[in-house]
């Protein structure tokens, strides 16, 4: 009788054992599924943040692509000088002034208009709103770029203002200039190869990025081109 006490109790022992392990597998998946989603929402949002930019920035980046094609074709001095910049950053109202046949002030709210765009975007990844390895492979060599080229039009900008005016964005611009300062290095998440600088130490043409980013795969079974992410310019 004894024994076979002891038997039952040792079989209820076992299930008992049996139901803390089920229950505790069952929290790990369900924590495990909550970091997948969450992880899954981040993508997409990145995703989302990318489309957004493109749609609002394309229109700013064609006029300014009109006075300086120079942003898109290093083999070309069509890029703005610094005296441009200064011209661009006081112009106050139409008509005042041009350059290179276009009126200066336009030129003006063009690009406060793209890198304010940027500026949303260096938040965005500063403070990991969306994916950072999405935001930032799509988006750098264009942005870097962009800041390298209208470096003394920001100057011009922060001195008026007598602050930096788009502080995230520095900030960002620094972070990912250290990055491709070292060698590249794959990233697991995505499948991503940082971008390092060219062999020359200059940064990469915005066409050079264009055909980097072309069938960069997001870490899903979904292809997104470079031009779907930020679009060229028309």
């Amino acid at each position: 009788m004894e024994d076979r006490f002891a038997g039952m109790k040792l079989i209820l022992s076992i299930i008992q054992t049996m139901g803390v392990l089920v229950a505790a597998a069952s929290l790990v998946l369900s924590l495990w599924g909550i970091r997948e989603q969450h992880e899954w929402n981040r993508r997409q949002q990145a995703l989302t943040i990318l489309e957004k930019f493109n749609s609002e920035v394309a229109p700013h980046r064609t006029a300014i692509f009109a006075a300086y094609p120079g942003i898109n074709d290093e083999n070309t001095n069509q890029i703005p000088t610094h005296e441009e910049c200064q011209t661009i950053i006081k112009a106050r109202k139409p008509g005042e002034t041009k350059i290179r046949g276009i009126d200066a002030f336009e030129l003006r709210s063009h690009l406060v208009s793209v890198l304010n765009y940027f500026e949303d975007l260096a938040i965005a990844w500063e403070y990991q709103v969306g994916d950072q390895t999405i935001l930032e492979e799509a988006a750098a060599p264009v942005i870097l770029r962009w800041y390298q080229v209208f470096q003394p039009c920001i100057t011009e900008m922060d001195k008026e203002a007598g602050e930096s005016v788009w502080p995230s964005l520095e900030r960002v611009v620094a972070s990912w200039e250290e990055k491709r300062a070292k060698p590249a290095h794959k990233i697991p998440q995505t499948g991503y190869l940082r971008l390092s600088a060219a062999p020359d130490g200059r940064i990469r043409s915005e066409s050079e990025a264009w055909a980097s980013l072309d069938g960069a795969h997001l870490g899903s079974d979904r292809l997104v081109p470079g031009n779907r992410c930020l679009g060229r310019a028309g």
